[in-house]
């Protein structure tokens, strides 16, 4: 049944679903299995339990609202409930747990080394990886994949340097144990495999990176500028300076996207902290030529410049 809102610019967008004495606010925009309702059933002046749907179809979301069945349903009710006896309350139901994975994948790697060496031959920097873990799980509902690194560090391999780390974490753990618990960097998606809401449902996502410390300075930034001179690179290609485009027909508008949305029911970012020090200095390992079309160059003489 096709509906329009009575407030478009309302704040807060909900439909409001009546049966007897019993209220349901409805918002649309919580894709997904909402909990059960209970509504009163005329056949029997008694009551019946409902499910709520809210799935995608194109750029239309729509609420469906079918029969409650408990072998179907993600919701459950409680030991001591019954669809005819459970009132009104959110309590009466809980989640069906899903720790039952078919497949499981898990790497480590306890440590990893990469090292960036010039044209010249000669080592810019060194970066040191521990401790880091990915795990896959997937079972009949979810999908799993979290990545954790416990610790980072990139080394200045110039010589002279006047910062011997670039980037290290600030608050440097005191034990093993520590830095299992608090690592450098983690990250975790869920994704729900049932595919009939007409979205890429994910239900968690989160990210963390802790404290970070760069220090850097003039002759380094130069030396890594000048090593990002990759022949064929985006940002090394000639682009025509024109003031105007030649072609002055209006282009046709865009279609609208309706595949490849993404829903995410929880998304955390934790807060990012970067302590950042910069030095000028002479510049003794990089070439004295300046590529006026390098986009990394001109930003770096923009914002670093006397």
């Amino acid at each position: 049944m096709p509906y329009a809102w009575d407030f478009p610019a309302a704040q807060w967008k909900e439909i409001v679903l009546r049966s007897g004495g019993r209220e349901r606010n409805v918002q649309l925009a919580e894709i997904g299995d909402l909990l059960p309702m209970n509504i009163s059933s005329p056949q029997n002046g008694g009551s019946a339990m409902v499910d709520l749907n809210v799935f995608a179809d194109g750029i239309t979301q729509s609420l469906q609202i079918s029969n409650y069945n408990p072998k179907t349903s993600m919701y459950q009710l409680k030991a001591n409930q019954s669809a005819t006896s459970v009132s009104a309350s959110q309590d009466k139901f809980e989640t069906i747990t899903d720790d039952n994975y078919f497949r499981s994948i898990i790497f480590r790697f306890e440590g990893m080394g990469i090292s960036l060496i010039n044209r010249k031959g000669q080592e810019l920097c060194y970066t040191t990886l521990r401790g880091v873990e990915m795990r896959y799980n997937e079972s009949d509902i979810l999908q799993n994949f979290s990545l954790k690194l416990k610790w980072l560090q990139v080394d200045n391999q110039l010589y002279p340097s006047i910062y011997p780390i670039i980037v290290y974490p600030t608050v440097v753990p005191k034990s093993s144990i520590e830095m299992n618990s608090h690592p450098v960097f983690s990250t975790a998606i869920s994704k729900v495999k049932d595919d009939t809401h007409g979205v890429t449902y994910i239900k968690l996502a989160n990210l963390l990176l802790q404290e970070l410390s760069v220090e850097v300075d003039e002759d380094f930034l130069f030396a890594l500028l000048d090593f990002s001179k990759i022949p064929g690179a985006s940002w090394n290609q000639q682009t025509a300076d024109n003031l105007w485009d030649e072609n002055m027909q209006v282009p046709e508008p865009p279609a609208i996207r309706t595949s490849d949305d993404y829903y995410f029911e929880h998304f955390t970012i934790q807060p990012l902290q970067f302590n950042l020090s910069f030095t000028r200095t002479e510049r003794l390992n990089a070439d004295e030529t300046s590529d006026a079309n390098n986009a990394l160059e001109r930003q770096c003489h923009i914002c670093f410049r006397p």
